[in-house]
């Protein structure tokens, strides 16, 4: 199912993560809950909780940190991804910014 979405894990009001999918966003309340009991999550945590919950999937699922990003093909990332990385609301998979889906979660709660 092609529905955007977007997890943002904030910590301090700072983003840390942006989990950025093309489809499987109703997966969104499963996967935010599972990744809230994380209390210091890492980039590889994240990626491998959204792809068990089926939030996206190999093609278009990006897991992004401030200085990283993991997805399964090494993707060159648009420039909004670092210029909107901050906005924990924002799609930056197109100029738009937005998605179906979005869901902000505080780490470690």
């Amino acid at each position: 199912m092609a529905t955007q979405a977007i997890i943002s894990i904030i910590k301090d009001n700072k983003v840390q993560f942006k989990c950025v999918t093309g489809c499987n966003g109703t997966a969104v309340p499963e996967t935010a809950k599972e990744l809230k009991k994380l209390k210091q999550p890492t980039l590889d945590e994240v990626y491998d909780i959204c792809l068990k919950n089926d939030f996206g999937c190999d093609d278009c699922l990006i897991v992004q940190s401030k200085t990283e990003h993991k997805d399964k093909y090494g993707k060159k990332l648009s420039e909004l991804y670092n210029s909107k990385f901050d906005d924990a609301q924002f799609n930056p998979r197109w100029e738009l910014g937005i998605a179906s889906y979005v869901e902000v979660i505080e780490c470690g709660d």
